[in-house]
């Protein structure tokens, strides 16, 4: 699939890796909307013609908004230090929020069904807070259990 002309939304757009994809992106004729927690750390997203949308992937309803009119949806935002509620709270609450905004842009849409779960995964490594790789391991977990059912329901695709 060629996402040249295509509008993409790409979460952590003002981190290292998120920052690069987007930069890339828009030199290779995507147009991309760049979701940024900061918006002053997005100023060189800015200087490349690339549209910054101010939000955080832990608010449900700005990720509803970001996602309006992507094609598809670039997940790098993460939570890399901090406490394991941070962690959780973005890298599996914010990860269902991206999954979940782009299963509602397609029904709005009327190109996909919707039939996404409202319940958490559970996972052994969450019951122990103080096992932090057990925790990002568990995280990568929910993200692939997330992606498997969304491509398998004909969701946006994401990554």
């Amino acid at each position: 699939m060629t996402l040249t002309d295509q509008q993409v939304l790409v979460t952590g757009a003002t981190g290292f890796l998120g920052g690069a994809l987007a930069l890339r992106l828009a030199a290779d004729g995507v147009r991309v909307r760049a979701l940024a927690r900061n918006p002053r750390k997005a100023e060189f997203l800015r200087e490349r013609a690339i549209e910054v949308l101010e939000g955080d992937v832990t608010d449900r309803e700005a990720m509803r908004q970001a996602v309006q009119g992507c094609r598809v949806v670039f997940h790098v935002a993460a939570s890399l230090g901090g406490s394991y509620a941070q962690h959780r709270a973005v890298n599996v609450e914010g990860t269902r929020n991206v999954v979940h905004a782009a299963a509602f842009a397609l029904a709005i849409a009327g190109r996909a069904p919707v039939q996404l779960s409202e319940h958490p995964v559970e996972l052994a490594a969450f019951r122990d807070e103080m096992t932090v790789p057990a925790v990002r391991a568990g995280d990568l977990v929910v993200a692939r259990q997330m992606h498997h059912h969304a491509g398998r329901n004909g969701l946006l695709p994401y990554v």
